[in-house]
Order: structure tokens, then sequence, then C-alpha cells
């Protein structure tokens, strides 16, 4: 019991340990994907045309650790 305790905890902890709920982002010790997604929206927001906002945030998210995959 004890072991499937344990073993259940460290297959949610590594499932968890790099998760994003955007598809197609990934970073490796990067800025936590919560925060940087608020920063990068919040810093992108007045930018007007979907294309250049979309490309502000890729780059905005690219300075905190994220790139798109």
């Amino acid at each position: 019991m004890k072991f499937n305790v344990v073993f259940a905890s460290m297959a949610l902890l590594a499932l968890t340990a790099c998760a994003t709920t955007e598809p197609g982002w990934s970073g490796q010790g990067a800025t936590p994907f919560g925060e940087a997604k608020a920063a990068c929206e919040s810093s992108t927001a007045g930018i007007d045309g979907e294309v250049a906002r979309h490309d502000a945030m890729t780059d905005c998210m690219a300075s905190k650790g994220w790139t798109r995959g």
C-alpha cells in the first residue's frame, strides 16, 4: 500500500513538473508559465493587429525562457 502511494505521488510529480495548460510552449528553468503569460499579455495588450500582438507575445515569452515548438 505504501509503495502505491509513493509511486502514484512520484508519477504525478513527474507529469506536472514542467506542465503548462497551453499546448506548444516549452521552457526549462523558465519563469513560471502563468507568471510569464500574465506579464506578457499585459505588456502586449495595447499592440494593434493580431499578427503584431502574436509576434510580440512570442518575443516576450522567449525573453522569459519559453519557446513555441
